[in-house]
């Protein structure tokens, strides 16, 4: 019971006994029949005053008295529904509540605490609807809005979720758990930025708040500062060791700096504290597999699959564990089953394919078809185009089917008229000046591509945007997200996704390859180091840009991902001073996955491909570098693989395609860019 129904009562004790006459009530004593209604209000009173004296027994007796008088009461529903919720009888609690709100609906107190037995009891969304009735009745009350945004944040809708703690703080700029909490959905959204400013701010005010501290170690971690995170794990576990997360949050960030052992020691903490913590039996698994114990890799993720198998992650770790330790069939078993619980996975999909090319190899059968090997997906799954992408993927070796799956792959994919937005308030039929030809620029290996690119960069007829922060623009879901608000919203949706074209130092994720800790994409692009004395930082004008690509957004009729493609290109020129009128866009897609680089060639199917090559063996040596230092052979042999896989693809037999070599570049600069500017009909210019 809180202060605000307790004032309540208590004027409504008042006014029935100035209008009633009514004597106090003493506990224990009988209700007359046919008590009038003040006399009910004042025993609500007093059953209130024996709830806080901790009578609670004596308080629960009143209450079942006055229903007995008058079974709809609406206070003493109430009341008791809380007195038997805090007894641990949730079900029945909502039960009388529900009987409360039917008799005073208008009252926000009664749904608020409805919507409070609902989210104990796991019912968000009938939380969410409490807890919207609740502020519907009275806007500005806080803890309403702080427990639906709670609501909203375990269903993982972040952004309604984010909204609500904004406004828990709009009335309490000071409140540490709206802070903490909207450091959290901020950094779900990858809004890091903005995360880190909520946490330390929550740290700040409140040192001692060890959840604080623990959100602001996995924020660390994202952004790959892990030393930091690990300073902030162990603050906030020398303030509660009890906090099973931070546990397993140390173990990750521990393993972020190769400190594996110390890494499984603190997962160790965690399922010492809650032995069904399955995602820290998942991390150890990971850890260990790392430090080549595969083994007890692979009984550690099993053990995580036992304890949630509804968890994808889970099970595509177990298949990973398995894949190294040469139990291929197992390995395509988790995967399979880690795809029919997630169908658009590409990572899973592209794990199978891994795990059945070597079991093929095994077997002496690199060209064999892997449906013997499929018969563990379900129909949803096989209904994916994700399912598409991985036909295509496995017939490249395979030349009676590489062109087949190619299409059959490229039909799963949707529409270019259907992700098309109208615009609806333009002046379609003026003359509207974007670049009409595109070129992609692909990688093999390291091929020097960012070299190629830095020589178009600056070219008069030739647009293209700044290093490789554009490559996930045809990744799954990346249009959907920025045109979700409609036309008028592109421009600003795009910039804050991809926030690093106009601020290199952005935390902010950047969409890129499958698996890529992209925060801080700038920064490791050496974007942060430009000008002549390499202390300046890349920022362009966001609001010249918005202000640009609405002007031409409004000579169209309908926008669709290609189209707003060339007006980012038109835009930014306009923005960093330049001219809106190029004729080509160059754009260094770099080396997407399969479902990008098929989306990509779906919705531009004019684009011609230039892809960068190196003599295989230095190729392969310098790729293989960092992952040999390391000795970690997974990544090493994944890096061959995709070598392997990426120097014939059927794209390039459907496209007008060229090969620029790294070394006739770097021989004969001026025969060879003279030969490529005449392949892509620009003049060959210094």
């Amino acid at each position: 019971m809180n202060r605000a129904e307790k004032r309540r009562l208590l004027k409504a004790a008042k006014k029935s006994r100035k209008t009633n006459g009514v004597r106090s009530i003493r506990a224990g004593e009988r209700i007359p029949d046919g008590a009038p209604e003040g006399y009910l209000n004042e025993l609500a009173r007093k059953g209130v005053e024996l709830h806080q004296m901790g009578r609670l027994r004596d308080a629960e007796n009143i209450f079942r008295q006055i229903l007995q008088i008058d079974p709809d009461h609406a206070d003493a529903n109430h009341l008791l529904g809380g007195l038997v919720f805090q007894a641990g009888n949730p079900e029945l609690a909502i039960g009388l509540i529900a009987k409360a709100i039917a008799r005073a609906p208008e009252l926000p107190l009664y749904h608020f605490n409805l919507g409070s037995v609902f989210k104990t009891l796991s019912r968000l969304t009938e939380a969410v609807d409490s807890f919207r009735n609740a502020v519907a009745l009275k806007p500005d009350y806080a803890e309403a809005h702080f427990g639906l945004a709670g609501s909203l944040q375990t269903l993982g809708r972040l952004e309604e979720a984010t909204a609500g703690y904004r406004r828990v703080l709009a009335a309490a700029p000071d409140n540490i758990a709206a802070l903490n909490n909207l450091g959290v959905t901020l950094q779900g959204l990858g809004c890091m930025d903005e995360a880190f400013v909520c946490l330390r701010q929550a740290v700040a005010l409140s040192p001692g708040y060890a959840s604080a501290h623990g959100n602001l170690a996995k924020a660390l971690l994202k952004i790959g500062q892990a030393e930091d995170s690990v300073a902030s794990n162990q603050r906030a576990l020398a303030l509660n060791p009890a906090l099973v997360e931070s546990h397993n949050n140390l173990g990750n960030a521990l393993q972020a700096l190769g400190r594996y052992d110390d890494a499984v020691a603190s997962y160790d903490r965690a399922i010492a504290l809650k032995p069904d913590y399955a995602e820290a039996h998942g991390n150890r698994g990971n850890a260990l597999q790392v430090m080549g114990r595969l083994e007890e890799a692979v009984t550690s993720c099993e053990a995580a699959v036992a304890l949630k198998p509804e968890m994808a992650d889970l099970q595509g770790n177990l298949g990973t564990a398995q894949q190294k330790l040469g139990r291929l069939e197992d390995a395509i078993v988790s995967y399979s089953r880690a795809i029919n619980l997630e169908p658009d996975h590409e990572v899973f999909w592209n794990n199978l394919m891994s795990a059945i090319k070597a079991v093929q190899y095994v077997e002496g059968q690199p060209v064999r078809s892997p449906e013997p090997y499929l018969t563990g997906l379900d129909d949803a799954a096989r209904a994916s185009g994700q399912f598409a992408m991985f036909n295509y993927a496995m017939a490249a070796f395979r030349p009676d089917r590489a062109e087949k799956s190619f299409h059959e792959a490229v039909a799963k994919l949707p529409s270019r008229d259907h992700r098309a937005l109208i615009v609806d308030d333009g002046s379609p039929g003026d003359s509207v000046e974007l670049p009409e030809k595109l070129i992609a620029l692909l990688h093999f290996g390291r091929s020097g591509t960012g070299l190629l690119h830095s020589l178009i960069d600056g070219h008069p007829e030739i647009s293209t945007l700044p290093s490789i922060y554009l490559r996930g623009y045809f990744n799954t879901g990346v249009w959907e997200t920025i045109s979700a608000g409609g036309w008028r919203e592109l421009p600003d949706r795009f910039a804050d996704m991809f926030e690093v074209l106009f601020d290199a130092a952005s935390a902010k994720i950047t969409p890129g390859i499958l698996g890529e800790k992209n925060t801080y994409l700038g920064v490791k692009e050496g974007m942060t180091t430009v000008g002549d004395n390499r202390d300046e930082t890349l920022t362009v004008d966001r609001k010249a840009f918005r202000d640009a690509a609405l002007g031409l957004l409004r000579r169209l009729d309908t926008v669709d991902p290609l189209s707003f493609l060339r007006i980012v290109h038109a835009a930014y020129e306009v923005a960093v001073g330049g001219s809106a009128g190029k004729h080509t866009m160059f754009y260094h897609i770099h080396n997407p996955e399969h479902f990008t680089k098929l989306n990509f060639l779906h919705n531009a199917p004019g684009a011609r491909i230039v892809m960068m090559v190196r003599e295989p063996l230095q190729c392969c040596e310098s790729w293989l570098q960092v992952s040999v230092a390391a000795n970690d052979y997974g990544k090493a042999s994944a890096s061959i693989y995709k070598m392997l896989f990426a120097i014939d693809q059927i794209p390039f037999r459907l496209r007008d395609s060229v090969g620029l070599r790294l070394e006739d570049l770097k021989a004969r600069p001026e025969d060879t860019m003279g030969a490529f500017s005449a392949w892509m009909g620009v003049e060959d210019t210094p």
